[in-house]
């Protein structure tokens, strides 16, 4: 399954409840959970075993007999959900980098928001 078709198939949109979780937390909790995703996702410990793991996969699916299909469906569903996982850590950590942003601009906003009120725009 290549990078495409997993978020063709709706593999790269988040779960129903991702967006609730996210939103309950606060500012610092969430940041500092992006920074963990992001050195998760930069872990080359990490990163060396989630690509054994895909090619170990790709190989059961590949490698399976046809009558082999609960084997190959198995591998294919531990795919599916490794990948899964790997784009809810990628999210976390782009939704942490939303947050810094939005902070970052807060005052230019507050700024633009009073010049607004005053009648200078």
């Amino acid at each position: 399954m290549t990078r495409k078709k997993s978020e063709e198939s709706g593999a790269g949109q988040p779960l129903p409840l991702t967006r609730p979780v996210l939103s309950k937390m606060t500012a610092t909790d969430l940041i500092n959970a992006g920074e963990s995703a992001a050195q998760t996702l930069g872990s080359p410990a990490v990163n060396v075993a989630v690509n054994l793991l895909r090619e170990e996969l790709y190989q059961q699916i590949a490698l399976s007999h046809p009558q082999e299909q609960k084997k190959r469906e198995s591998a294919y569903l531990e795919l599916h959900a490794l990948l899964s996982m790997l784009d809810k850590l990628k999210l976390v950590y782009r939704r942490a980098e939303q947050e810094l942003d939005d902070i970052q601009r807060a005052p230019e906003r507050e700024q633009a928001e009073y010049y607004e009120n005053q009648g200078f725009n």
